[in-house]
C-alpha cells in the first residue's frame, strides 16, 4: 500500500491517489485520524494498526509514505470543539511526528521538530545551506526596473534524481542541496547556474514526477 498525507483540499494528492490506484493508492485524511482503530507502539511490541481510507490495516502493508503537509492548524479542525482545537492539533500533530519518524517503510520526507515534511527552513537558511554546499546564489533584486521578467527554472528533487529543463550541473546542484538537507523530496528554484530558494513541497501533479516517485518506493507496476 502506499499512503499519502495530505490537507483534504490538496487536489494535487488526490490526483495522485488516483494516478496509483493500481498500487492500493490511499488517503489518509484527517477524519482517518479521528477514526478509532490506530494502535502505535512506542518501545513496545506488538502489531501496527492504523486507520487509512476508512479501513483499518496493519502499517507492515506499507510500501511508501508521501507527506504533503508540514502539520495541522487549529482551523483544520472544523469537526473539534473550537475551545479544544489548539490542545488537539498540538496533540495530533505530535502523534504524527513519533508515528511518521517509527515507519519502516520509506517516508518522504521524514519529520522532524518544526514539521512533518522535514526541516521548516526560511529563505535565508536555504540561502546558507546553499552557500556552505558551494552552490553560487543569485544578486537579489526588489525590482528590476525594465519590467523584464525574472526567469526562474524548477527543479524537483526525488531521492537522488532531479527533473527540470535546467542544465545537468543545475540538476546536480539541487540534489546536492536536498541532500545536505536531510530530504528526499524538493522544489529548487534557479535564475541560470545561480540558486534562488526552495521549498521541500514538490509537484505531485506533474506525471512525470508521479512517475519517479513510483520508482521510489520500488514498484514494478506503472501508474
Amino acid at each position: 500500500m502506499l499512503v499519502v498525507l495530505a490537507h483534504p483540499r490538496d487536489e494535487q494528492a488526490r490526483g495522485l491517489v488516483v494516478r496509483w490506484a493500481s498500487e492500493g493508492a490511499r488517503l489518509l485524511s484527517l477524519l482517518d485520524l479521528s477514526t478509532p482503530g490506530w494502535q502505535h507502539r512506542v518501545g513496545g511490541t506488538g502489531p501496527e494498526l492504523a486507520v487509512v481510507g476508512g479501513e483499518q490495516v496493519e502499517v507492515s502493508t506499507f510500501r511508501g509514505v508521501v507527506t504533503r503537509l508540514p502539520g495541522y492548524l487549529d482551523s483544520d479542525l472544523t469537526h473539534i470543539a473550537p475551545e479544544d482545537r489548539s490542545y488537539v492539533a498540538s496533540e495530533l500533530n505530535a502523534f504524527l511526528a513519533s508515528w511518521l519518524s517509527r515507519l519502516p517503510c520509506p517516508v518522504l520526507n521524514r519529520p522532524t521538530a518544526s514539521s512533518l515534511m522535514g526541516p521548516s527552513l526560511g529563505l535565508e537558511r536555504w540561502l546558507s545551506l546553499a552557500a556552505r554546499c558551494g552552490l553560487p546564489l543569485a544578486a537579489a533584486r526588489r525590482d528590476l526596473g525594465d519590467g523584464s521578467p525574472r526567469r526562474v527554472a524548477s527543479v524537483t528533487v526525488v531521492g537522488r534524481r532531479w527533473l527540470g529543463e535546467v542544465d545537468a550541473a543545475v540538476g546536480e546542484q539541487a540534489v546536492r542541496l536536498a541532500m545536505a538537507a536531510g530530504v528526499e523530496l524538493l522544489t529548487a528554484r534557479f535564475e541560470g547556474p545561480a540558486f534562488v530558494s526552495a521549498e521541500l513541497s514538490i509537484d505531485v501533479g506533474a506525471p512525470a514526477v508521479a512517475e519517479v516517485l513510483l520508482e521510489r518506493f520500488g514498484s514494478e507496476a506503472r501508474a
